[in-house]
């Protein structure tokens, strides 16, 4: 991966000389950027008639849609921020638009994005926000990196600053001790494989600090689905998402390694003929969809320089990259 020197646009990474101060927003679920002045708000209330009348949301729906999501019914209505006074709008002490009182004398703190309509983390521009992508193929281990990786912020690094990481409301928490903690480190099976038509929430942790006068760090752990890496649609969909991440970590498998994955493999199982088949059914799995051979371990790193990099000036990226090898314990077989 090609990685720009200039770190102009790259967030200072010592989290002492964090501030509060007004940050522009990244939607943690479509990743568009925009201003905290632009966000939009759900209406605190409704009537049976007139403009707080309960109605479908068009782009809720329209980007729920992109992942074959059902349609939510009606909900309140939403009010654009530039359309209210600014007498009625309501900031924090850092200039952070957190609400605004409606036409009717109601007060909101509703906050949604300004594209899609989700509802933005209650910090979301009061803090800094970190998108960390991790891509990889289809069974590379990405979504056991991610368990590990939060388990070890929230059970490690964050006492090394006197902190604590926990997930910005319930319904995070719940999905990350379901299908990560627990089915993993608990139950000791694998997550099941993320699928690319399936809608991809991302795990949304706050880091805060003990020292109220620190500013708690958005952490936002997003999984692309292996097989998506090579489709230029789910490329499209996710370009806001690769485009405005913090960070990238690139996972490879040594196992997709052809001049290594013989070798582990052979030692791995001593039935020849049942490592015969073995590889047989791997190489199927790794078919690309319109070829007849097997994908490559740099595919989709290859895809990824192809769809954004290469538009980058110099044709570098800004985002700080890592190449991650997954299964190294695997290594010791080579030995």
């Amino acid at each position: 991966m090609r990685q720009s020197n200039n770190n102009e646009n790259t967030k200072d990474s010592n989290l002492s000389e964090l501030t509060y101060g007004n940050f522009d927003i990244i939607c943690p679920y479509c990743f568009e950027k925009f201003h905290t002045y632009e966000v939009v708000f759900r209406a605190s209330h409704n009537s049976s008639n007139g403009k707080f009348t309960q109605t479908f949301d068009k782009e809720l729906n329209d980007y729920r849609a992109k992942f074959k999501g059902e349609a939510i019914g009606k909900l309140n209505a939403v009010i654009d921020a530039k359309a209210v006074s600014e007498e009625n709008r309501i900031y924090d002490g850092n200039n952070v638009l957190i609400g605004i009182k409606d036409s009717e004398g109601k007060e909101t703190y509703d906050r949604l994005c300004l594209y899609c309509h989700n509802r933005l983390p209650k910090k979301a521009g009061k803090v800094p926000m970190d998108i960390i992508s991790i891509v990889g193929d289809t069974k590379v281990g990405k979504s056991v990196y991610i368990a590990a990786l939060i388990r070890l912020l929230r059970e490690k690094t964050a006492d090394n600053f006197d902190a604590v990481c926990v997930p910005i409301n319930n319904e995070i928490e719940s999905r990350f001790m379901r299908d990560f903690e627990y089915r993993i480190f608990e139950r000791n099976l694998m997550p099941e494989i993320t699928q690319r038509e399936m809608k991809q929430e991302p795990l949304i942790f706050e880091f805060r600090f003990k020292d109220r006068n620190k500013p708690s760090v958005l952490l936002v752990f997003f999984d692309m689905a292996g097989e998506g890496i090579l489709d230029q649609d789910y490329l499209d969909i996710y370009a806001n998402h690769i485009k405005n991440s913090t960070g990238m970590m690139f996972l490879l498998d040594p196992l997709q390694i052809s001049t290594i994955r013989p070798k582990i493999l052979l030692k791995i199982e001593s039935d020849e003929s049942r490592l015969k088949k073995q590889k047989s059914l791997d190489a199927q799995e790794n078919l690309i969809e319109d070829g007849d051979f097997p994908r490559g371990p740099l595919s989709g790193l290859v895809a990824l320089d192809d769809n954004f990099i290469v538009h980058e000036k110099d044709n570098r990226t800004k985002i700080p990259t890592a190449i991650v090898l997954t299964k190294s314990d695997l290594l010791e077989y080579l030995k």
